[in-house]
Formats: structure tokens, sequence, C-alpha cells
């Protein structure tokens, strides 16, 4: 009787291996930019959800202030009659001071289902002490102990609606990629509907019933990345911004708008925060890595002066009557300009 033979089972042999192993990668090369748009599409929704809700904010907001839009900068007890008045409080030594430099995204607070943020960023208590302050003092710098906080800056409070996923200026943390003390947003205001077109005026002009050239085809906010760079000028070194909620809007230099045109800001000038005001938005700019000052100015990199986006394809704005739409990065600067001004009476180009 023969014994039993015993077969030793077959393994891989080094090219059956290759073959699986190369099957696989190609699967994984195939499937990875799938996943990328996926992410990207979802990441997009967001970002145009955030834009939205946004501007239908300021719809409520200006069915509360006389169909007025926030104003770029509430500074003061409004003792000459411009714009509305800032918040009081007691101070220290019992006599009145101002919630001052109040810009527009503390505006609509109570209208993005952030009324008690906006509560604790008027009363006037500083961060740290627990005491009233004794001067006038900023929104951004006041305590947030009422909502359970403590010794937390408003202006470090990240707020998600104010951000998008695609914004490569945001750090981990929700800052500013070059500022780590201002919570990031992604989004910008047109200077042309919330300050005075072509001067330093903080005080918005226009009436949410009264956009000459319609509230469709009027842009009211735009994507813009959350690390930027400010342009060169003379004897002015260039330098990082970031664009924070928090932050009021008097100029371009650390504020979230963008199209303020104030004549004497042109190339050359001491302070030209806007040089660029009235160029389409840029696709997937370079952000700076850091907040140390830049020797020269780098074209390839974010610039305050424009709106900007980490999205592959186009730039999304908000126009004022609440609907969303994707701004390419070839529309031409004649179709942007008449975009972001409410009277120019020009029609949107064939590019829109």
């Amino acid at each position: 009787m023969r014994p039993p033979i015993h077969r030793t089972p077959r393994g891989f042999t080094l090219i059956e291996l290759l073959v699986v192993i190369a099957i696989i990668a190609v699967l994984i090369g195939l499937l990875l930019p799938a996943v990328q748009k996926v992410r990207e599409a979802a990441a997009r929704s967001q970002c145009s959800n955030n834009l939205k809700q946004i501007a239908l904010s300021v719809h409520s907001y200006a069915s509360n202030n006389q169909n007025s839009f926030p104003d770029a900068f509430m500074y003061g007890n409004n003792t000459t009659g411009v714009g509305p008045k800032c918040p009081a409080f007691t101070n220290a030594g019992g006599t009145t001071s101002w919630v001052v430099n109040i810009g527009p995204y503390f505006q609509i607070l109570p209208y993005v289902e952030q009324e008690n943020l906006f509560k604790a960023s008027m009363t006037g208590i500083y961060a740290g002490t627990g005491a009233y302050h004794t001067a006038n003092i900023g929104p951004y710098d006041c305590s947030t102990a009422g909502l359970g906080v403590t010794n937390q800056f408003v202006r470090q409070v990240v707020i998600k609606a104010f951000q998008c996923p695609s914004d490569d200026g945001i750090a981990k943390s929700g800052m500013c990629r070059t500022d780590s003390g201002w919570a990031a947003t992604s989004y910008a205001w047109n200077w042309q509907i919330v300050g005075t077109p072509n001067s330093t005026g903080v005080v918005s002009t226009v009436l949410l019933t009264k956009i000459k050239d319609g509230t469709s085809n009027t842009v009211l906010m735009a994507e813009k990345q959350a690390s930027c760079q400010r342009a060169q000028a003379s004897g002015v070194s260039p330098s990082v911004t970031r664009n924070a909620w928090a932050m009021h809007s008097t100029h371009q230099d650390y504020n979230p708008i963008f199209a303020q045109n104030y004549s004497s800001w042109t190339p050359g000038t001491a302070t030209p925060y806007m040089q660029n005001w009235n160029l389409p938005p840029m696709i997937q700019p370079t952000i700076p890595a850091t907040s140390t000052a830049l020797p020269t100015p780098d074209p390839n990199l974010c610039d305050a002066s424009r709106p900007s986006t980490g999205h592959s394809s186009s730039c999304q704005v908000a126009m004022i009557d609440g609907s969303v739409r994707g701004v390419s990065g070839s529309v031409s600067q004649t179709t942007w300009l008449s975009a972001i001004l409410p009277a120019d009476g020009v029609p949107l180009g064939s590019d829109w």
C-alpha cells in the first residue's frame, strides 16, 4: 500500500505578487481623484451654505434696521450724529464708556444664532480681569465669561459658520494661520455695500430696497482666504495679513472686506491697502506660511485686496438677494467691476 502523498501548498510567486500589488496601486490611483472630488464637492457645498446663511442674516438685520446694511465700522458714542450709537457700559470709575470698533460680523451675530456671544461681547467686561475696564474697548477684547468660558477674548471664539473647509489660511485651531490671536473667517464684505465708496467713510450709504443694479446682480460677500499679504508701497514694507471675523473694517490691512476704492490708496502711495480693489477673485493662491513680514511682494501669494478661494474652479460669492454662485477665475475685470458696484448701471457680461 502506497503511503499518502503530502503536497506542500504552493504560495504566490514573486511575479504574481508584483502583479497583485500593481493592480492595487492602479485601483488606488483611480479611486483617489474620485475621493478628492467628493471631498471638494462637500466642502464647496458647506462654503456655499455658509455664504447663503450670512446673506439671509443680513436681510433679517435690514428688516430690523430701516432696510440698512451693517456698517463697516461702528466707532463711538455717535456724538457727531454719523452712524449708529455703540453700546455703553459703566466703567470702573463709575462713568460711561463705550464698546467701540464694531464690524459687520458683530452686528449680524444675533441673526446667525450667536445671540449669547453678541451679548457677551457688548458687556464691557475686559478679558482676564472680571472687572469693568476704565475706558472704551473693542468688542473683540471683551470676556466670554457670560458663555461659561473665562479669560478668553471674543476674537478667539471660532464660529464654524464663518469658515470654509477649503480655506488653507486657517490653522487647525480655527485661528488665522498668520495670527494665532484671531479666529479666522473665510468670507469678506463688499465695501461698496457696507462702507462709503471712494472714501474712508465707514457708514453704509445704500439701502436694501434701493439697489439700482438689482439685488441679484450685486455682490454682497465673497470668499477670501484667512491669511493673505498686504501690497508693498513707497516707504511701507509688505506684510502678511489676517482675515478675522472680529476685526472692524476701516481699511484693508487686516480686515474682512474687499473692493474699497478710496482714491488716495493707489500704487506708489504710503498705504495702498486696496490698490487691486477692482481685480477679480484669485483661484487657489499661495498662502503665507507665517506672520513674518515679507521682504518683497509675491504676486503668487493671496492678495488681501481681492477675494480669493481654495476651491479649484471658481470663487463663490453671495449676491444681495441671498443667492450664491461661483465666479470663474477667467471672469473679466469689467464684468467683476459691474458686479461689485451697486449703481454703475452696467449689465453683467456674458462671462458672468
